[in-house]
């Protein structure tokens, strides 16, 4: 019982609305980051370093969600859940030769993207409209955002 009321008072039991405004501050900050990445790179090279990045971004924002999730609720651990099946649909699909490619040159040919990318972009806006319902039940809107 000591213990317990030790972490209490040194703030390790956070849990409400201080865990969801920390929740909310590492979505705001990572979408900040994201803002600072280049728009329009100039070669496959360098569309492959920015998708890097933006996992790195997305990675660390995940991490911090995930020991936030357990106190923060319910609809919140549905939404970082979410999240992480984006991810790691994100993260494989980086790793495929011909990916960063195609999201290069398939924007101004929508027509021309195969049956498999179309599955995949079904099933990744399916789990981000997943993600923001959860987060915007759990009250914190900034997350929304999120890998999105």
């Amino acid at each position: 019982m000591a213990v317990t009321i030790a972490i209490l008072l040194a703030g390790g039991g956070k849990s409400g609305p201080d865990a969801k405004a920390e929740a909310a501050a590492v979505c705001t900050n990572a979408r900040r980051e994201v803002e600072q990445l280049p728009q329009s790179p100039g070669s496959i090279a360098q569309g492959l370093e920015i998708e890097h990045e933006l996992l790195a971004i997305y990675g660390r924002e995940l991490s911090q969600l995930q020991q936030l999730a357990p106190r923060i609720g319910d609809s919140f651990q549905a939404g970082v859940a979410a999240d992480q099946s984006l991810f790691a649909g994100a993260s494989a699909m980086i790793a495929r030769p011909d990916f960063v490619k195609l999201s290069l040159t398939l924007p101004d040919h929508p027509n021309l993207v195969p049956s498999w990318m179309q599955k995949w972009l079904a099933r990744e806006q399916a789990l981000l409209a997943v993600a923001r319902t959860n987060f915007s039940q759990a009250g914190i809107p900034a997350c929304e955002k999120s890998l999105g």
